[in-house]
């Protein structure tokens, strides 16, 4: 998906601002570096957001020289889980736990003060609890999983690990073979408040899955860019679960694996990539172009 430029920059503009705020980065140096991201912006229309934003936010690590979001990503992490008995609970006693246990999974996206939400842990629980599918390819999504040797759950934001643990958990129990390999991969580096190895294991992916770390500063899993490990974990997959808009950007033109995203649309230009209101939730599978 190519970046729209007339949204796409200014929204990392206003996460620019953001994020140099958080590390106290001077008036003149925040002026400075927006205006060397400008000169970046231009004549950057033919690539992905993923691949747009790369260069600030590799600067401002370089700016920083520490994880700045670490603090914000542990309290999204411990705030989620301390809802997840209730959401598991809620999941038990469904008359239809998978679709439940999928709704509560996507509306984890929503964990996100990096990006187009600031919705709270509660409010998940809220909008998970009454919101129907803008795209629902969910039985599409259950053959798949009842069939895969090994998959690939490749996530997105701190916080959101919390429910993504309760689904993969779920998942192990009754959908996938019980030999079936799970890789849960996560971001190798700080990439906004994007999850990385050390929030897998706080919340205890680690029990259930290989946690797997891409290796590399982009905001979505491009996978020719990532570690060995992480393009083994991809190619050898059976299908592939990708959550998040930034994963959706680098993902959805492929076509070597089945691909099941699981997001909610928060902007403008992903919202009309997939014909779908703002702020609506999607479970959409792309097919290998053979079984199409």
């Amino acid at each position: 998906m190519k970046a729209d430029i007339r949204h796409c920059s200014i929204c990392m503009l206003n996460s620019m601002l953001m994020e140099m705020e958080l590390f106290h980065a001077s008036d003149d140096l925040q002026k400075k570096e927006f205006h060397d991201f400008m000169q970046i912006l231009t004549g950057q229309e033919g690539v992905t957001p993923v691949e747009l934003q790369d260069p600030y936010i590799r600067r401002l690590h370089e700016l920083a020289g520490y994880d700045f979001y670490q603090e914000q990503r542990e309290k999204d992490d411990r705030e989620m889980m301390k809802l997840t008995d209730q959401v598991e609970e809620i999941i038990r006693t469904s008359a239809d736990p998978f679709r439940t246990a999928l709704r509560f999974a996507i509306f984890g996206n929503l964990i996100d003060p990096a990006g187009q939400s600031d919705k709270t842990p509660a409010d998940v629980l809220q909008e998970a609890a009454r919101s129907e599918l803008a795209i629902d390819h969910s039985e599409q999504f259950f053959k798949r999983l009842r069939s895969a040797r090994s998959i690939l759950y490749i996530a997105d934001n701190a916080g959101e690990v919390a429910i993504d643990k309760v689904f993969v958990d779920f998942l192990k129990k009754n959908c996938l073979p019980k030999d079936c390999q799970v890789f849960f991969g996560v971001r190798g580096a700080q990439v906004h408040n994007d999850a990385r190895v050390s929030d897998a294991r706080l919340v205890g992916l680690d029990r259930l899955a290989r946690i797997v770390d891409s290796g590399s500063t982009y905001a979505g899993a491009i996978i020719e860019s990532s570690s060995q490990e992480y393009q083994d974990a991809y190619f050898q997959a059976d299908l592939i679960v990708s959550k998040g808009m930034g994963n959706y950007e680098v993902l959805e033109e492929r076509r070597d694996k089945p691909i099941c995203f699981l997001l909610v649309a928060k902007c403008i230009p992903i919202s009309s990539h997939l014909g779908v209101p703002r702020g609506m939730p999607v479970c959409k599978i792309n097919l290998p172009e053979e079984t199409d």
